[in-house]
């Protein structure tokens, strides 16, 4: 493998000097360092020279505890109290390289190559030299997640989760850890996804879509809202689909509309395969709105209540885990007027959280009525007679430069945007152009209006019922009225996603729950309308009502486990599950509840770099593994706590400066696309009006010349592309 030497010496080490038999009791004797007793008390004992091999040292062991882990592990199988299962983790190594000699081939057979050249390249990939040391990694692996396996049982796996004490801070130790849930945030997401395969990948201002796009996206939006697709969605439906319905159906998403919409769970790691419109659209959105609702009956999504965790006082809170250090910054040159300020702006000497100082910068805002416009022929199509008699113009706008297509106009001004929005209950110029400007001139940036004005036909559809004034009150939203939301009242959050690949799209967010939301109660009518609730409330009814925790809701157990949280209600008392991310829909594939409760389970397991860190800590504590009273064992005692400090405390700020990271990327993102939408110190723009968009159609003449076009459209005149 290619490992450090002294890895390498210690691994020869351990596998020449055997196990020292009959060793019951920790003592100086044959320089004994540690001594491990696993689960059944089975004992295993370790020398300084098997733990840190010929060049023992303290640098050695505070630089080195993976290998001294690696040893623990490897003796206790190849020759300690763990020595009954080696045989068969052999068995599973020598698998794990037969499958990488069958890929070998394979890969030779598809690229023509010869299998050596496949097999060497294969080996790279796994950090080895040769098919022996392959093996030896593969052991090791298998090894490794046996020990792992069985020290993880539920009963930890739920301490973990939880943070039951076990991740405490201690001055020997240092950084503890607060368990899955409070460090991580899980968010439980459900997801439409419109795609544009025809869009420009990260074209901000004049990007195109299809016709078939344009009707998708606008047709969605009002399913969504509930409305009569057929009548030009202004009408409410006889019957309003669930969202998860809509996913099912329309969500071009492979993974997640074949579970209603329904996405793995999203945490703070960066490692999690979620884009940033998505991932920090979602943070910040909880992280500025989710601590206005103080009333739980109004709205079930946002509760000031449940933001600081029991037991955590006044110091932090969970908000302040969605967002970023005090001291985080990012560039944003397009603000800098001097070259001062330019000078600093270099230096990163722009505060992240200052960016969320405006309103319009929090949140953005789409009008239903775009989405409407976006469903019909007239714009849909590339142009249309005025008699409508035909789907092609008697005449070419701009050479037929689809840029200035009705459909790609509307798409760039109120979708084509990174920045996460809600759905108001607005008509635009488009629909209504009396609200355009009054003489008709064309507009700009400065004097466009991007929001519309309130329509009494949209706000009665049923996606506009639910109360959410205070999550978004009208301070913020500039207008008194509610956003779109689901049958449930979950706020539906939209967002143009992806520079490139599968993501890039439209995506419709719903938050199932919130890592903000402690405690959660469904009613039992349909749709099941959630409440946040108390503690006090959640401990009265936990035994009568589908009430949840955030622990009750990532449950490691699939339903039929005798641990899986139930109920049974006052009323027609028979007991029944309760809705938590294993079950949140009926099916009748009881695979799903298997999947879902190992994805939990595996999300808790490897939430943390530093598991080992704590599980050797906790072996410790628990007098598992048990130093021997000499001075060779005290001094590899000692260096093993000092890296164990060390190595936590730098993994909390890698983390931190990782997710501060990523935050400054996305608004920098942001701050570049605001720029490519903007008007021009020149007075000149990219962003299209949407007066164009209404004037396209308008022409006195039958003759494909465009010198025919009158007003804006005639040659030289606003909408005429030189």
């Amino acid at each position: 493998m290619k490992k450090s030497k002294l890895s390498l010496g210690i691994v020869t080490a351990l596998l020449s000097i055997g196990a020292l038999a009959g060793c019951n009791e920790v003592t100086a004797a044959d320089g004994l360092v540690l001594e491990y007793t696993d689960a059944q008390g089975n004992k295993t004992s370790f020398t300084a020279k098997e733990l840190f091999g010929e060049q023992y040292s303290a640098s050695v062991a505070s630089t080195d505890f993976d290998a001294v882990y690696e040893v623990l592990i490897r003796k206790y199988y190849e020759s300690g109290s763990g020595k009954s299962s080696l045989q068969s983790l052999k068995d599973l190594a020598q698998k794990d390289v037969q499958g990488i000699k069958d890929q070998a081939q394979k890969n030779s057979d598809a690229n023509k190559t010869s299998y050596q050249e496949e097999f060497s390249k294969l080996l790279a990939s796994n950090n080895v030299e040769n098919v022996d040391e392959l093996y030896e990694a593969k052991l090791y692996a298998q090894e490794k997640k046996k020990f792992e396996d069985d020290y993880e049982n539920d009963e930890m796996v739920i301490k973990m989760r939880d943070g039951d004490g076990i991740f405490s801070y201690s001055p020997t130790y240092g950084t503890g850890n607060d368990g899955y849930l409070y460090e991580q945030l899980p968010y439980t997401i459900s997801h439409i996804l419109v795609k544009f395969a025809s869009a420009t990948n990260g074209e901000h201002a004049q990007a195109t879509i299809s016709e078939a796009e344009s009707r998708k996206l606008g047709q969605l939006i009002e399913a969504l809202a509930g409305a009569n697709i057929e009548a030009g969605g202004r009408t409410p439906a006889n019957t309003r689909s669930a969202f998860g319905d809509l996913a099912s159906d329309k969500s071009e998403d492979p993974g997640s509309k074949a579970k209603f919409g329904q996405l793995d769970v999203m945490d703070r790691r960066q490692a999690d395969s979620f884009i940033n419109e998505f991932k920090f659209g979602i943070y910040a959105y909880e992280a500025i709105y989710n601590q206005v609702n103080v009333n739980p009956e109004k709205n079930a999504y946002a509760n000031e209540e449940h933001l600081v965790p029991d037991g955590s006082g006044d110091t932090y809170t969970l908000l302040n885990k969605l967002k970023f250090t005090t001291d985080a910054t990012y560039t944003d040159k397009s603000i800098a007027q001097t070259e001062e300020e330019e000078a600093k702006l270099n230096e990163g000497e722009h505060f992240i959280r200052n960016y969320f100082a405006t309103a319009a910068k929090q949140i953005g805002r789409i009008p239903y009525g775009a989405a409407v416009a976006l469903a019909t022929e007239s714009v849909a199509k590339n142009s249309f007679n005025i008699d409508g008699t035909e789907t092609k113009m008697n005449w070419e706008v701009n050479g037929n430069s689809a840029t200035f297509y009705p459909r790609n106009i509307l798409f760039n001004k109120y979708f084509n945007n990174h920045r996460v929005a809600v759905i108001v209950p607005n008509e635009i110029a488009y629909n209504n152009p009396s609200i355009a400007h009054p003489d008709g001139r064309l507009g700009d940036y400065t004097t466009e209006d991007f929001v519309g004005v309130v329509n009494k036909e949209f706000e009665d559809l049923p996606g506009f019922s639910v109360n959410t004034k205070d999550v978004l009150p009208e301070s913020v939203l500039g207008q008194d009225t509610n956003v779109l939301t689901t049958e449930k009242g979950q706020v539906i959050l939209a967002v143009r996603g992806g520079s490139s690949g599968s993501y890039e799209g439209i995506h419709f967010m719903v938050i199932d729950r919130s890592a903000l939301d402690q405690y959660v109660e469904l009613s039992e009518t349909v749709p099941h309308i959630a409440k946040s609730v108390t503690k006090e409330e959640y401990e009265a009814n936990k035994l009568t009502a589908d009430v949840t925790s955030l622990s009750d809701f990532y449950t490691i157990y699939k339903p039929g486990d005798s641990a899986f949280p139930t109920y049974a209600p006052l009323v027609g008392g028979s007991v029944k599950t309760k809705t938590t991310y294993v079950n949140p829909y009926v099916t009748k594939d009881e695979n799903v509840y298997s999947d879902n409760a190992k994805t939990v389970k595996e999300k808790i397991r490897t939430y943390s770099s530093n598991k080992n860190t704590f599980m050797f800590q906790t072996l410790i504590e628990g007098e598992q593994i048990q130093f021997a009273d000499n001075e060779v064992a005290n001094s590899a005692k000692e260096l093993i706590q000092t890296w164990i400090r060390s190595q936590r405390t730098k993994s909390a700020i890698e983390s931190e400066e990782s997710f501060d990271d990523t935050w400054a990327s996305y608004i920098e993102y942001l701050t570049a696309m605001d720029e490519a939408r903007a008007l021009n110190k020149d007075g000149s723009q990219r962003l299209i009006s949407e007066t164009c968009a209404i004037g396209y159609n308008k022409t006195n003449s039958n003759s494909k010349d465009p010198s025919y076009a009158t007003g804006i459209w005639a040659t030289g005149g606003a909408c005429y592309a030189k």
